[in-house]
């Protein structure tokens, strides 16, 4: 009986001696494929928002100009797409029979935040859509032929809408009044 409690206390020591190693080698490794899957899966949702809320910038452009163009020669008034930022740093668009109308946020259709930038160029030079200096992009179309006219001095080529590491690209093709985005990287 004594042997048999000796054992028991000595098989004790070991299972007691062998719990206070730490951590094996197996345990650290899955602990750190886990972290680094976590921070892969964060990246990849963090890009895709940014993706996205480009992508549906210039979406929403497109098919307001679309949309601007089917109405100027479908009536008799001339009317515009005038592409603004309001004084809460988001972007806006708004279609009015005055080119020269001064915008707010409430007046116009929200199509991107603060983090995103506007710039319209022309041959003569680019435009960044700022509320600061009142800057902003203006597009009409001829009322015969849909070709896309000069608003001003501005005949605009392209608009780049931009945020980190996202950049699409609208172009306007003058002679006909279509246009296409593309994404540049």
């Amino acid at each position: 009986m004594r042997n048999l409690i000796r054992n028991y206390e000595e098989c004790n020591k070991v299972q007691s001696n062998s719990n206070n190693r730490g951590f094996s080698l197996v345990e650290i490794l899955v602990t750190i494929i886990i972290l680094v899957l976590l921070v892969a899966v964060t990246t990849f949702r963090l890009s895709t928002t940014k993706y996205a809320d480009v992508e549906r910038c210039s979406e929403n452009i497109e098919k307001k100009m679309s949309h601007l163009r089917l109405s100027v020669m479908s009536s008799k008034t001339q009317e515009f797409l005038i592409i603004y930022q309001a004084a809460d740093d988001n972007y806006y668009m708004v279609i009015s029979d005055d080119k020269d109308k001064l915008c707010a946020a409430s007046d116009g259709e929200k199509i991107g935040n603060s983090k995103i930038h506007i710039t319209g160029t022309t041959s003569s030079g680019a435009t960044k859509v700022s509320h600061t200096d009142n800057s902003r992009i203006v597009i009409s179309f001829h009322r015969s032929s849909g070709a896309f006219i000069t608003v001003g001095v501005n005949l605009y080529q392209t608009i780049e809408i931009v945020t980190e590491g996202v950049k699409f690209r609208i172009y306007l093709v003058k002679e006909t009044g279509k246009h296409y985005s593309k994404q540049i990287y």
